[in-house]
């Protein structure tokens, strides 16, 4: 799967909470383990980096742990800081300088 594909497949699992907002937090990066990648749904094969990451499930009820490979986790991390990898439009206020007004 190319970024793009797997930015799709976070989104979807996002919207659908099967995939809480992000960040969580990274216990550990080691090798694979065989798993299910909980971001692309792919295999976690044993020669590939994995993530092991505790976050609240989508309810934020309960914590929970994933697995994820590391890209996958990166990708997640940045689409899950908005609710369905949409990012906030700077405004125009938001990129220009403040300008202090002279004392008369």
């Amino acid at each position: 799967m190319d970024d793009a594909e797997i930015k799709a497949e976070i989104n979807r699992r996002l919207a659908s909470k099967e995939l809480p907002l992000g960040p969580g937090i990274v216990i550990r990066s080691c090798r694979g383990s065989s798993d299910v990648c909980d971001a692309c749904g792919q295999r976690i094969g044993i020669d590939d980096e994995q993530s092991q990451v505790i976050g609240w499930s989508a309810d934020r009820l309960r914590t929970c742990a994933f697995a994820m490979h590391l890209d996958c986790h990166r990708l997640w991390t940045e689409l899950s800081s908005y609710p369905c990898g949409r990012y906030r439009r700077a405004d125009a206020d938001d990129r220009q300088p403040a300008i202090k007004k002279a004392a008369p």
